[in-house]
């Protein structure tokens, strides 16, 4: 067991690294204007770094949108930004309103990111098929993913809840696995079931138990 140990101590590390420094952005590009070099689907990776020079791909928000185009001007209080697929689509952005700078685009998988039916599929399964006979732990994590899906809105789910979801109910299912065919070593298994348990507690924002306050 003990790559399941190696798995779960990498995961805890990468949890904690994007809770607690906020270095990691997670996009999906739903539009065109990008395209080729960023084609519709992409999973897109961006960090807090509001450094531009010109060629680089910059996330800024407009309004509630949040965009993803190329610099080719740097300007002292705004950056010029164009839309590889048309020259035509220019834009002055003030640098107040720059989210940070893209490392990586990675085609077709921020199809994941947009299918909700995937995250609730693997609880849905996490529930139904490993669920018999498991303990305290199991369900304790089954029931924290569960309400993280309802009233996430911090956390892990800043990526994405169906990403967050998605990852811990599998987190889930491997430990459950792992707790059925190797029940000898509930070290790892119950790191892993405290791990699922305390990021997704620490995804439940205020905001999202307000949902559950009548109006």
């Amino acid at each position: 067991m003990k790559l399941l140990g190696s798995i779960v101590v990498f995961t805890a590390f990468i949890i904690g690294y994007v809770l607690f420094t906020g270095q990691v952005m997670l996009y999906h590009v739903v539009t065109g204007s990008m395209e080729p070099s960023i084609p519709i689907g992409s999973l897109v990776v961006a960090v807090p770094d509001k450094s531009v020079s010109s060629g680089d791909v910059m996330v800024y928000r407009l309004g509630e949108a949040t965009l993803l185009h190329r610099v080719v001007e740097v300007l002292p209080t705004a950056i010029k930004v164009m839309a590889d697929a048309s020259s035509n689509y220019v834009e002055y952005v003030e640098l107040d309103r720059v989210v940070g700078r893209m490392i990586l685009a990675i085609p077709l998988l921020g199809y994941v990111n947009m299918m909700p039916v995937l995250a609730l599929t693997s609880l849905i399964v996490v529930l139904s098929v490993f669920g018999r006979g498991s303990g305290v732990g199991f369900w304790t994590s089954a029931a924290s993913v569960t309400a993280m899906a309802i009233l996430g809105d911090s956390g892990l789910a800043i990526l994405g809840k169906p990403f967050a979801v998605g990852f811990l109910a599998g987190l889930t299912i491997a430990s459950r696995i792992a707790e059925v065919r190797v029940p000898e070593d509930k070290k790892w298994i119950e790191i892993a079931y405290t791990c699922v348990f305390l990021v997704s507690l620490l995804s439940i924002s205020p905001s999202g138990l307000r949902r559950l306050t009548p109006l």
